[in-house]
């Protein structure tokens, strides 16, 4: 059994003012760069990502894996129309090149936007299936926070989806699509299949599995559905409220022996998710909220505490470099806490230029967001490293960091580690390179909305999400949306 295998991945904010170019995919930070050919098993190797799953579960079940090409860019704005059209170009030409295929499977995001495409994947699906036809068998793994469009559905044999958030469980999501295709193709026919959309708007912070009502939606109402022996797959999406189209409410998808216990339980999943709308709850503060309640806390020793600058998330299209969080530090006289990580290149070779052990005046970030500036300040220089390392964390665990050069800096009682390049802070490994031992610190500030909470909270005595200024906007109430949109899960 010969089954190719590529993937695509980028998660769309269409409020971000960046844009992912060709220079973005190929480009290596926390996930490897674009890679074809073998070089796909060969730079995947070792991480948590559903194309390593995948390939892992191929090998162990006899099948000849046929790489073909693999992307990933952080999130930001829209893909640019020369990568987009570069990397598909690359997986269609790769799958009508490939030889007689068994099966094909897919490493895709389901939130992709580029320019002039606005249902990514759904196009990639369209223009592989113009080489294959329809009798290739095709499975995809999708993010949690998947925009499930019914082009999607319509082309795809089957879709499974991240059951974790954090996401913790990629590679497995990727096993698990790949033994279901393997089982397509030994069976030679293809699930019946259901697919129901919800009909509301979840913010990114509402949805952790860590929590109500996500937690019992992936628990105990997945696992039900599953349950049934004629039942072969079932996922829930939550959606990317930060992609403005008319696509991004939660997904109900189940794949069945017959049509009929298709319908009857994506049915029962939608109508679970319906009546959860009200316990989505954004449940984030005010930055300066968030520093008195973490000052107060060190007060009386309860700590770590960690401070979440959710709304400058890289990992949702932030641009990791806003400087609001600091100044609400600086201004509150905090005593003793670290900020990580701020995303700026000019801002690193400044701090290398002073030196370790020296002072000197520089300006930290601020400058991709529009209404954020650099702040301006006398630092002491710390250290400097070379950003290369592996992280430990249970979704990080086994990557081959790449962030530039890296710098630690003080101001007043606020130590501040900066990089070359704007990585989501989700692992405690990108501390400890810099000399920082985060549990043992008193207040660790994150850039980041939930996957933070996979290696950070079991150290942590308390957590605060704090809303500073950035383009991963957490509720979407306060979202401008300009293509039609229905009613968010925000609390009436």
């Amino acid at each position: 059994m010969r089954i190719g295998i590529a993937g695509f991945q980028h998660e769309t904010n269409s409020f971000s003012p960046l844009k992912a170019d060709l220079d973005a995919f190929v480009r290596e930070k926390d996930w490897p760069g674009l890679s074809e050919g073998e070089d796909v098993i060969l730079k995947t190797s070792g991480y948590n990502l559903p194309v390593t799953g995948a390939l892992e579960k191929f090998l162990a079940d006899g099948v000849t894996p046929v790489p073909l090409c693999w992307a990933f860019a952080v999130p930001s704005g829209p893909v640019t129309q020369e990568a987009y059209e570069t990397i598909a170009d690359k997986i269609v030409k790769g799958v009508a090149e490939a030889g007689n295929l068994d099966g094909l499977f897919l490493d895709l995001h389901g939130a992709m936007m580029s320019e002039g495409i606005w249902d990514g994947e759904g196009e990639l699906l369209r223009r592989i299936r113009t080489v294959t036809g329809h009798d290739l068998p095709i499975a995809i793994s999708l993010d949690l926070h998947a925009n499930i469009t019914q082009q999607m559905f319509d082309y795809a044999d089957y879709i499974d989806v991240f059951r974790t958030y954090p996401h913790v469980d990629l590679a497995e999501t990727g096993a698990r699509t790949a033994g279901s295709l393997v089982d397509m193709v030994f069976e030679a026919k293809r699930p019946a299949k259901a697919f129901r959309k919800a009909d509301f708007v979840v913010g990114l912070n509402a949805g952790s599995t860590d929590f109500e009502p996500a937690k019992t939606l992936y628990g105990e109402a997945l696992t039900t559905v599953l349950s049934d022996e004629g039942v072969q797959g079932a996922s829930l999406a939550l959606g990317f409220h930060l992609s403005d189209n008319d696509t991004n409410q939660p997904s109900a998808m189940v794949y069945a022996r017959t049509q009929e216990q298709a319908d009857l339980h994506a049915d029962f999943l939608v109508d679970q998710i319906h009546k959860s709308r009200k316990e989505f709850s954004i449940n984030c503060q005010t930055a300066k909220h968030c520093i008195a309640a973490a000052k107060a806390d060190v007060k009386w020793g309860r700590t770590p505490v960690v401070i979440a600058d959710t709304q400058d998330n890289p990992g949702a299209g932030g641009t990791g470099d806003t400087t609001g969080l600091l100044r609400d530090l600086i201004g509150a006289k905090v005593e003793s806490a670290v900020l990580g990580v701020i995303g700026c290149k000019q801002t690193v070779q400044q701090a290398m230029q002073i030196g370790v052990g020296r002072t000197g005046k520089i300006q930290i970030g601020g400058r991709r967001f529009v209404g954020d500036e650099p702040f301006a300040g006398n630092v002491e220089v710390l250290a400097v490293n070379d950003g290369c390392f592996t992280a430990t964390g249970p979704m990080w665990g086994g990557a081959r960091m790449d962030l530039g050069h890296m710098v630690l800096v003080k101001i007043e009682g606020v130590r501040v580690l900066i990089s070359e390049k704007s990585v989501q802070t989700g692992d405690r490994s990108i501390f400890r390179h810099m000399g920082i031992m985060p549990e043992e610190e008193q207040i660790v500030c994150v850039k980041s909305s939930v996957h933070f909470r996979a290696d950070f909270e079991p150290m942590a005595a308390s957590i605060y999400c704090a809303l500073a200024p950035g383009a991963a906007v957490a509720d979407p109430v306060d979202v401008e949306y300009s293509s039609p949109t229905v009613p968010t899960g925000h609390p009436e």
